[in-house]
């Protein structure tokens, strides 16, 4: 899925749920309660010259919204040049009764795009 808002091109290439993050020494561990969600996406700057990073927010079924975690997530923040593409996940932690429905790109404007099929 990918969607545009004419300055930034998101596409998500997979979302997965996990209950430990195995590739950390040691595993993280969501708080009780709690799990992961781990989205995987690419941004591309579509514009000629340079942008300033977007940061995301994660969206559940009843449109809450949780921030994904910085130290555990692993997209580049940097300034991206004119038509600079990155890609990487991003990690939040969400109540397990929750289900992750929509990733929101915190930018003029804002960029959503659905989690579901």
């Amino acid at each position: 899925r990918s969607g545009e808002n004419g300055t930034f091109r998101l596409t998500i290439k997979d979302v997965r749920i996990a209950e430990l993050l195995k590739g950390m020494d040691p595993p993280a561990e969501p708080a009780a309660g709690n799990r992961f969600v781990v989205i995987y996406i690419t941004e591309e700057n579509l514009t000629k010259g340079y942008q300033s990073p977007a940061w995301f927010a994660i969206h559940d079924q009843t449109g809450a919204s949780y921030s994904p975690d910085p130290g555990l997530s692993q997209f580049s923040l940097a300034s991206m040049r004119g038509h600079e593409t990155t890609t990487g996940f991003l990690v939040c932690q969400m109540p397990v009764q929750t289900l992750p429905s929509s990733i929101e790109m915190l930018t003029n404007p804002p960029l959503s795009l659905s989690l579901g099929p």
